[in-house]
């Protein structure tokens, strides 16, 4: 890619540091900011990344465990408010449908307080709708979604 062999080395070094992490969205940042990709749109931006994450594949960093036992150690973490729900909502991006699992807490103060437990990929299957209401029996809680807005033949 012409756009790549333009970057400076610290700032391809910066991006490929983002991309193992699998932060695509500050990678694309590191790029338009930068004083050789000023200007580029966010389009070539996200195609240039997209390129570097399948050149990097065996380098990234393991996605966050989902798994029940792993879920239920972040929701019960003490944080000075008890859960009162989970939400399971579509969400999408630039690599395709994504289905968000959030924990809901009750804040003394009458807030909520949302917490990102874990993200599926559209193509996970009905794992994150059985993974979902297995948590919310084991906390006590409902589980609120994700409804019919998902891709069509989704198996949840």
């Amino acid at each position: 890619m012409n756009l790549w062999a333009a970057l400076p080395s610290d700032v391809r070094a910066e991006v490929d540091r983002c991309i193992a992490r699998r932060r695509r969205v500050q990678a694309i940042h590191v790029v338009r900011t930068s004083a050789e990709g000023a200007g580029t749109s966010i389009r070539d931006g996200v195609d240039l990344v997209a390129w570097r994450m399948d050149v990097l594949a065996g380098r990234l960093e393991p996605r966050p465990a989902r798994d029940l036992e792993t879920l239920t150690g972040r929701a019960e973490r003490p944080a000075g408010a008890p859960p009162v729900a989970l939400h399971l909502e579509w969400d999408g991006d630039t690599s395709g449908r994504t289905l968000v699992l959030t924990l809901v807490r009750a804040r003394p103060d009458g807030d909520a307080l949302p917490t990102v437990l874990a993200v599926w990929r559209e193509d996970d299957g009905a794992e994150p709708l059985a993974t979902a209401a297995a948590l919310a029996d084991r906390l006590g809680v409902p589980l609120h979604g994700p409804g019919g807005d998902g891709p069509a033949g989704w198996a949840g």
